[in-house]
């Protein structure tokens, strides 16, 4: 016999779960808020942007690795690289860049392995390039479980570029899944991006402040920078919470780093409805 559960998220729907809840209406209004269109990320996605990604040129970046790959892919045999440069700039690729063969972006189907620093990595290929690296002589098949294939050529220049592509392919995947967080930031001064690294990476590793203050740093087409804490509360006569005092001395320096303050109040109503409410501080 299935069962059912009813769930009253107002009455009891803890304060995590109706802040989850506020998130992801503020996210669907933020533009009808303020009557502009705004690009957000959230705190969190951006904290682990710079820990993740601290330093990254992306035009040297995609310039060193469409190098190291045609040189590859040279010495393979294979065409030039420009109907790669096409499929390269769909998002859908990026992000599932360390899933696609190493050598030509196409279904990765084949696991192989190498060593680096003492321990193993590994990247796909589809079966035209194994087979191209079989007959070159650049893989061989592995005698571990761990992948299908290893990389087995003598020549170190070969060695080191495929090393340099792999990691070039988990850098770019982990730059598309953090699309948001390099959108923002490039439409912010260096005041405000030295502002929220020291917030969001310095603070943060000494304890300060928690871990990622505020819900969201957003950016509009007039060159507005804000920080935004979402906030929820049940019914219409119900007082929001109020800054912590970390989270005020953060609103206190980011003003005087160009941002403004914005306070989303999200009421739950109890007709499935929800009225927003926009306070700057």
């Amino acid at each position: 016999m299935w069962r059912s559960v009813i769930y009253d998220i107002l009455k009891e729907g803890d304060r995590h779960l109706r802040g989850k809840i506020a998130e992801l209406v503020f996210e669907r209004v933020k533009s009808q808020l303020l009557g502009r269109a705004l690009h957000c990320c959230s705190t969190l996605e951006l904290s682990n942007f710079f820990w993740d990604l601290p330093s990254i040129d992306v035009n040297s970046l995609l310039r060193d690795y469409m190098a190291n790959l045609s040189i590859v892919r040279d010495a393979l045999g294979m065409e030039k690289l420009e109907e790669l440069s096409s499929v390269l700039s769909s998002d859908d690729v990026r992000k599932n860049l360390v899933q696609l063969c190493l050598f030509c972006l196409k279904d990765g189907e084949t696991r192989v392995g190498f060593w680096t620093n003492h321990y193993r990595e590994g990247f796909y290929l589809c079966r035209n390039c194994l087979r191209r690296c079989v007959e070159k002589g650049f893989v061989h098949q592995s005698s571990t479980t761990f992948f299908d294939y290893e990389v087995s050529s003598k020549d170190e220049a070969f060695n080191g570029l495929v090393r340099s592509l792999v990691k070039a392919t988990r850098t770019i995947t982990r730059l598309a899944m953090s699309a948001n967080a390099v959108e923002v930031l490039s439409k912010l001064n260096a005041r405000a991006r030295a502002f929220l690294r020291e917030v969001y990476v310095d603070k943060r590793g000494r304890g300060m402040y928690g871990q990622h203050p505020f819900d969201y740093v957003c950016t509009d087409d007039q060159g507005n920078a804000y920080l935004v804490d979402v906030t929820s509360v049940r019914g219409l006569n119900g007082s929001p919470a109020q800054l912590s005092k970390g989270e005020r001395q953060v609103a206190e320096r980011a003003k005087k780093a160009g941002f403004r303050v914005l306070v989303p109040i999200v009421r739950f109503l109890p007709d499935w409805c929800v009225l927003i409410e926009l306070m700057e501080i």
